[in-house]
């Protein structure tokens, strides 16, 4: 073992060097360690930090009385329905917002390209491209009496979100048409929606990023069901 003293001598050598060490450093220098030293202090006080769960996630669900492998959520109280978590929050646009609010404008959606980074865009950002959108369908004579219908076709991608949130800004209603399901599932979505879904309501991707001749196939099929003899 290490005497007592010959580690206090260690120790005053540490302090030794450490007090060399600064008293060479320049000003400028010393100036710039502080500054990043105040930068990175006020980031750690300021980042979104993350929020506690509703629930154990080990355990978010228990199983049924009386039934096999049928579980439900520790949430529910009794046998009613749950209809929200949080009061200020019961409907999608009400939980947009408190997210917002909850984690002080932190990132909300994130993508990125092929072997890149990702990035992201705000809460505010994101709200703001789903109202200008929104004002555009109200613009085009959508609204939740006249013409609620919003059809969307567009593979997974900030966008399809945004359009999402922008029918829940002004009580529209959104159609999802899942390109991943083949053309004919899109046709039969067409065709069962044809009386309410305007032409201008529907957001098509281009026809790069379309899988072979689905978005042509699509746009005839559009084209046909929406000229005056279809309605």
């Amino acid at each position: 073992m290490l005497s007592q003293d010959f580690q206090e001598e260690i120790k005053f050598l540490d302090l030794e060097d450490v007090s060399q060490y600064i008293r060479n450093i320049s000003t400028p220098m010393l100036v710039s360690i502080g500054a990043v030293a105040a930068a990175t202090t006020y980031y750690l006080a300021t980042r979104p930090k993350a929020l506690p769960p509703v629930c154990d996630l080990h355990m978010q669900s228990i199983e049924a009385p009386g039934s096999d492998y049928v579980h439900s959520s520790v949430l529910l109280k009794g046998e009613s329905y749950l209809t929200h978590i949080y009061e200020d929050a019961r409907t999608m646009y009400e939980s947009f917002v408190r997210g917002a609010r909850v984690s002080n404008n932190g990132p909300c959606l994130g993508f990125r390209k092929p072997k890149q980074p990702y990035e992201w865009m705000s809460y505010n950002e994101v709200m703001n491209r789903a109202e200008n959108l929104g004002s555009a369908f109200l613009h085009k004579g959508h609204s939740k009496t006249t013409n609620p219908h919003i059809g969307i076709f567009s593979q997974n991608r900030p966008e399809w979100t945004i359009t999402e949130l922008a029918c829940y800004t002004y009580s529209l209603v959104s159609i999802p048409f899942y390109d991943t399901l083949g053309t004919e599932a899109i046709f039969y979505i067409i065709d069962k929606d044809q009386h309410k879904v305007g032409k201008e309501s529907i957001i098509q991707r281009s026809r790069q990023e379309a899988h072979g001749n689905s978005a042509e196939a699509l746009q005839l099929r559009w084209e046909q069901l929406t000229r005056p003899s279809s309605f």
